[in-house]
C-alpha cells in the first residue's frame, strides 16, 4: 500500500509539478566550512562577486531569473555538453545581466562555490538562491573517465566531481573573470 505522500507525490509528477525541495542540512561545528560567506558580495543585479577567486557568478542557475532577491521561473536543463556551450554563447549575445564575457566554469572553479559543510545542495543558500541538489557543467574537458559526457559535472547534492552516464538534467551556472573587461 502506498503511503499518501507517494502517490501525492507521483500525482504531482504526472501533472509536471517539481516535487524538488530545498532541505539543505549543514554541519559547520562537525565538517569546517569551505566558503566564507564573506568572501561573497550579492548585487541586486543577479550577480555574485568572489573575493577569493576574482569571479563574478550568476546567482541564478541557467533559466531562471532574479527578482527581488530571489531566483524565479523555470530551470533549464541541458543534456550535452555541446549544448551547454551554446547556451554560453546564447547568453554573451543577448548580453545577460549586462555582460557578454560570461563562460562556462572549469572544475576548479565550479568547486570553489562548494560548501563541503552542507548538502542538498552542498552551497551557500543564502549566496546562490534557490540551488538545486543537481549536476552542473563545467568546460573541463574529460572524454576518458565520462566518454559519453565529454565533460566533468559536479553534483551539488554533495559537492561531489560526478559522472552519472544515466543524468541528462545537467544545468548551468556561468562565471566570468573580473579582470576581463569586456562588454
Amino acid at each position: 500500500m502506498k503511503s499518501k505522500l507517494t502517490v501525492a507525490a507521483s500525482i504531482l509528477c504526472l501533472v509536471g509539478i517539481s516535487t524538488q525541495t530545498y532541505a539543505q542540512t549543514c554541519k559547520p561545528d562537525i565538517i569546517a566550512p569551505t566558503t566564507n560567506i564573506e568572501q561573497f558580495t550579492v548585487h541586486k543585479d543577479g550577480t555574485v562577486t568572489d573575493a577569493a577567486t576574482g569571479l563574478m557568478w550568476t546567482t541564478c542557475t541557467m533559466g531562471q531569473r532574479y527578482s527581488a532577491d530571489n531566483c524565479i521561473g523555470t530551470l533549464k536543463t541541458f543534456p550535452t555538453w555541446s549544448d551547454a556551450l551554446l547556451a554560453v554563447d546564447d547568453a554573451n549575445s543577448s548580453n545577460l545581466l549586462g555582460y557578454s564575457d560570461w563562460r562556462l566554469p572549469n572544475i576548479k572553479e565550479l568547486g570553489s562555490i562548494v560548501e563541503r559543510s552542507c548538502s542538498a545542495p552542498a552551497i551557500r543558500l543564502e549566496v546562490f538562491k534557490s540551488t538545486p541538489k543537481v549536476l552542473y557543467w563545467s568546460n573541463t574537458p574529460d572524454s576518458k573517465v565520462n566518454p559519453q559526457l565529454k565533460a566533468r559535472v559536479i553534483d551539488f547534492n554533495e559537492g561531489t566531481e560526478f559522472a552519472s552516464l544515466a543524468q541528462s538534467n545537467i544545468y548551468l551556472r556561468l562565471v566570468r573573470d573580473l579582470k576581463e573587461t569586456s562588454n
